[in-house]
Formats: C-alpha cells, structure tokens, sequence
C-alpha cells in the first residue's frame, strides 16, 4: 500500500503546483472577459497593425477583454454599426465622425489615433497634376459615401476652382485604384498612407486637402454613450492595451505588421510598413496633443475641422466640443 500512497500524494501535490502556477499567469477561465466588438474604419492595412498586435500578444485579454477585430467599409458604416449594436467601439475619421454626430449623435470620440486625416487626391506624376487649378478640365474617381468625396467640392472653390470643370465619376471604394491605374480617370480621392498600394509612391502625385484649406482630424476611437456609461473601465482598458501596441510598433513595426499579414495575405509586408511609416507621419503634426500622449484629442483640431465642415455646408452648426470628443478615458495606469 505504501507505493500507491506515495504516487497518490505526489499526484495532488503536482496539481496544486500547477493550479497556483496557472493562476499566477493567466486570468481564471471562469472570470468573464467583456466581449468588444471592434470594426476598422476601411479595409485592413498597414495603419491597422497596432490593433492585431495587441490582439495577438494578449494585451486586450489581460485587460479582461474579448476583443473581435472586423473589416470596415468606411468610416459611416462603421459607426452605423456602432449605432445598431454590431460593434461596441469603432474607427472613423474625423470629418465621418463629426457630420454623424451633428446627424444622429448619440456616441463620441474617445481617442484619436492622428492629428490629421490623410485624405488626398492622388495622380500619377505624369499627367503633371501638382496644385488644385490643374484639376481643370480633368476626371476624379470618388465614393459617394466618403468624407473626402463629400468635402472636394469646397475645396475646389477653396482653392478657386469652378468644380463645373471637373468631371466627378462615383466609383466604389475598391474600384478607385482600378480606375487610376487604368487610366479611366485622371485623379482619385483616396488616403495618404494607403496610395502606396496603387502604385510605387515615386510614380504619384499626392495632393493633401489638409495642405490646401480643408481641416480634418485624424482616425478616432468612437464609442456609444450608453455603452460608454455602463462599460468605462472596458474602454479604459482598450485604450490602454492599444496605446501599448502602437509605442512597441513605432519601435518596431515586424512583429505587428507580421500580425496583419495573418490576417490580410494578399498584401506584401513591405507595403504594409510603407503604409504605417507613412500613417506615423500624422501622429505628431498637433502640439498640443504630442505634449499629452497617445490617443489625446485637441481643441484646437477639433475647432478648425469644424469650421472647415460648416465652410462646405456639411453641417450647419456646431455642438459643445464635449459632445463631439473626451479625453477622460486615456487613464494611462491601471
């Protein structure tokens, strides 16, 4: 009897090691991780890396999330799904953000993610289209939905061109690119950060509407109020796990953009890092918000972004800023 004592004792000692072991690194498996659904502004790219990264080193989980990363479609889609209960937080970009806000309300931004948004018409060097009054006499792709295609009209008159002169054809997101390649049009809207998957970004032209009178803000962190309300420490915890995947991503982009190729692998690696070098371009660009850490948004974005929109008659007035953004869930320590 004694030798099937001793292998019995020694069994319950090897589990209670294991037990307390497993406890110390890994939350129970009966505590229950909040479920966040979690939707992209567009398609996935290189901009989206800090997301699969903190997804795939648990930093939401250790947060007590069960976060669920989906595709976009745009950024009006996207909030409208927020709005109808699909997700629980989104991206968008600011001008996206600020028209449905002044439209339906009802959610606000938590973080922003640049201080600019990218929005861009974009050309081919060739056709030597360089500054707004060369547009002329030539054809832009848009999509209907977007902020961008809703703002070229301002900015056109902005810039003193008679938007008569210009041929605007509605393409779907994902024809854009198609269309400039085929040359079916002279110039598209389109992002910054993402013209590098058209073509080499030597052979393109790329014409900022931030650097020629129109404001926007950059990619937000929307979320709804009555959620925000009953779940503030999940949202805490979300901006927390993402800030720390966004700095080990400035450090070093491999891992994360490893992360997206799992996920998107029809698009090259290199392209993905172009993509984010170009993304981190915009992180900086407001002071004010550098001065205060990731994710902090600005009055002073926010305002000229407004003004902007009520310029292009998007909106026709404006809320309190608090209605629109808040800085209180960035809480850095837990």
């Amino acid at each position: 009897m004694r030798p099937r004592l001793w292998v019995t004792a020694l069994t319950a000692a090897v589990l209670v090691i294991s037990l307390t072991a497993c406890g110390g690194t890994e939350k129970s498996s009966s505590e229950k991780l909040t479920d966040i659904g979690f939707q992209t502004s567009f398609l996935f790219g290189g901009w989206d890396i800090p997301f699969f990264l903190a997804l795939d080193k648990g930093y939401y989980r250790d947060e007590g999330l069960n976060v669920t990363i989906r595709e976009g479609t745009g950024s009006s889609a996207s909030i409208q799904s927020l709005l109808g209960g699909a997700n629980q937080i989104v991206e968008s970009d600011g001008g996206s953000t600020a028209i449905l806000a002044a439209e339906a309300g009802g959610f606000v931004s938590v973080a922003t993610l640049a201080d600019r948004f990218g929005s861009t018409i974009v050309s081919y060097k060739s056709d030597g289209i360089q500054e707004p009054a060369d547009l002329k006499g030539k054809s832009i792709g848009i999509s209907m939905g977007g902020t961008d295609a809703k703002l070229l009209d301002s900015f056109l008159k902005v810039n003193g061109v008679d938007p008569s002169t210009v041929t605007i054809q509605s393409l779907r997101p994902d024809q854009k690119a198609q269309y400039l390649k085929a040359r079916k049009v002279d110039a598209i809207t389109f992002v910054d950060y993402s013209a590098v998957s058209i073509e080499p970004l030597e052979k393109l032209n790329l014409m900022r509407l931030s650097e020629h009178g129109i404001s926007q803000t950059g990619l937000n962190l929307v979320v709804r109020n009555d959620w925000l309300e009953e779940h503030p420490d999940a949202v805490r915890g979300f901006l927390r796990a993402t800030a720390k995947a966004f700095a080990e991503a400035r450090q070093d982009p491999g891992p994360a953009v490893d992360a997206l190729m799992k996920r998107s692998p029809v698009m090259p690696a290199a392209a993905a890092t172009t993509q984010w070098k170009l993304y981190q371009e915009s992180f900086d660009l407001d002071p004010e918000s550098k001065e205060k850490g990731f994710g902090r948004q600005s009055d002073t974005s926010w305002s000229a972004m407004l003004d902007s929109l009520l310029g292009a008659k998007l909106i026709s007035t404006t809320k309190p800023l608090s209605d629109y953004f808040t800085n209180d869930y960035l809480s850095g320590e837990r």
